[in-house]
């Protein structure tokens, strides 16, 4: 991965005596705070190095060592299988997973990798591996929202040329995992590609330099804008660097080549020991090297989450996350003043970035659109719960025709289908949190998961001393920020 330095840059040094481009907390926090990051995970930080101590946590090792293994042979790497002749690794990947009934299982991914992904900042994340570890990953953070997009694969390309078409008036923030070379598959031995060998790696290359379908372009435009932080990743590896290359560049002669680079800054890469040659020629590019993808993992977690306002990245990040989004969902009547008052109390709070219809729409707007969208994208949903929510739900059937649902009621479904959502009920106009109704309101906004572990939500009485105190410090706590 390769940076342009900041435009003061170039007078700076970093701790790093090999490195002469800095590495700007700051700016690194805005970006990933504003899904400018795509995220480059490569084999080489995928398994928890003390379960797997043989590969030192790299999956493409295990990987070798299993197919050796079973077919007791001594292969130096992936590759070298189908360089000898032998069956091509994609077939031979799919058998053995069949065989050997190989399961992603959380348990085994590095707690590292587990803990940056966990903080769901990084939506947009490129595998450079075959296997779904990251895909088993991003499920359980992000569940069926999740968008795999093979790269390879057109049908993967169109589906996600149509989600980017969804999206022309607002930035695409689904989360996205994107098989860089393709996916190894149980039952599925003839993929649109795969990448096996230097041929194999070739060919890819040359097709992705003479970009010929529409889906194609798009994605690479779509990369294109992002910056991008490569972790694990074998830059060693001349196909992996070039198309690397191929993404961040524009092959347009007519440009000189310092301004291939125009509009990205700030990303970073980790290299191993040595590799002087390709470090001067990263330096030489503006590149920002990091030298240890596991303490760079913990290092760039701890700085996107730590909210101590002592220090200036600190402060950065606590201002960020009261930026969350929070949308407050009511009964139109005769809740919307209550919920107005609310509205004001809570802005005038903090920093608090609020989704409060009456506040945001406008006559003409598209309510069934707008809304929608904004839950998916919320992190607090407050449900405002009244005696009249309390009457309208002791009388809703769960199994009648959605349009028959109370509007607000289709809000509580939406949300909590969302992953990673907290929710935080409220209660005004002296609706009971302890009474048969809280009961009725949980089994409707609980998901089956949760019915299944008895999960409850605790509301806020705002008609209690400091209800509205509570509930900005039950926020606070929801976002990550330590409350004061």
């Amino acid at each position: 991965m390769a940076a342009i330095k900041p435009a003061d840059a170039r007078n700076r040094r970093v701790e790093d005596p090999e490195s002469t481009v800095a590495f700007d907390e700051c700016p690194f926090i805005e970006g990933v705070y504003h899904n400018d990051y795509a995220l480059v995970v490569g084999p080489g930080v995928i398994l928890d190095r003390s379960q797997f101590p043989e590969s030192d946590g790299d999956i493409n090792a295990y990987l070798l060592r299993i197919i050796n293994e079973e077919l007791n042979k001594n292969y130096k790497s992936l590759t070298q299988i189908k360089s000898e002749g032998k069956s091509p690794l994609y077939r031979l990947l799919a058998e053995k997973l069949n065989e050997i009934e190989m399961k992603y299982d959380l348990s085994d991914i590095s707690p590292e990798l587990r803990e940056l992904l966990g903080t769901r900042l990084f939506k947009f994340v490129l595998t450079t591996t075959y296997d779904a570890y990251l895909e088993t990953l991003m499920r359980s953070l992000w569940g069926d929202t999740l968008r795999i997009v093979n790269i390879e694969d057109e049908f993967s390309l169109r589906e996600f040329s149509r989600a980017l078409a969804s999206k022309r008036d607002v930035p695409y923030c689904q989360p996205t995992l994107f098989y860089v070379f393709g996916k190894a598959e149980k039952d599925k031995y003839n993929p649109t590609s795969f990448l096996e060998s230097d041929e194999d790696a070739i060919s890819y290359i040359v097709r992705w330099i003479n970009i010929g379908s529409k889906e194609k372009k798009e994605i690479s435009d779509f990369l294109k804008k992002k910056r991008f932080l490569g972790i694990g990743c074998k830059y060693e590896d001349w196909y992996f660097r070039f198309f690397w290359y191929i993404i961040t560049r524009e092959f347009k002669r007519s440009k000189p080549h310092e301004e291939f680079f125009a509009n990205r800054i700030h990303d970073n890469v980790v290299l191993g020991p040595g590799q002087q040659r390709l470090r001067d020629y990263l330096n030489d590019n503006n590149v920002c090297i990091h030298d240890d993808p596991w303490a760079f993992m913990k290092r760039i977690y701890t700085l996107i989450t730590d909210t101590d306002t002592t220090k200036p990245a600190g402060k950065l990040v606590r201002d960020k996350r009261l930026k969350g989004r929070i949308f407050l969902s009511y009964k139109t009547r005769p809740d919307a003043d209550a919920t107005l008052n609310l509205f004001r109390k809570l802005h005038s709070a903090g920093t608090f970035n609020i989704w409060f219809d009456d506040a945001r729409l406008k006559g003409g707007d598209n309510y069934n659109a707008d809304i929608p969208d904004a839950i998916d994208n919320t992190k607090i949903f407050i449900p405002i719960l009244s005696p009249t929510v309390a009457e309208v739900m002791r009388s809703y059937n769960p199994d009648s025709e959605d349009k028959d649902k109370p509007y607000f009621i289709k809000e509580w479904l939406r949300a909590r289908e969302v992953p990673g959502i907290r929710i935080i009920p409220v209660a005004i106009d002296g609706y009971d949190l302890k009474s048969q109704d809280q009961q009725i309101f949980e089994s409707i906004i609980r998901t089956e998961e949760q019915k299944k572990n008895n999960v409850s939500f605790s509301g806020i009485d705002l008609s209690q001393e400091d209800g509205i105190g509570k509930l900005i410090e039950s926020i606070n706590k929801q976002l990550g920020i330590d409350y004061e």
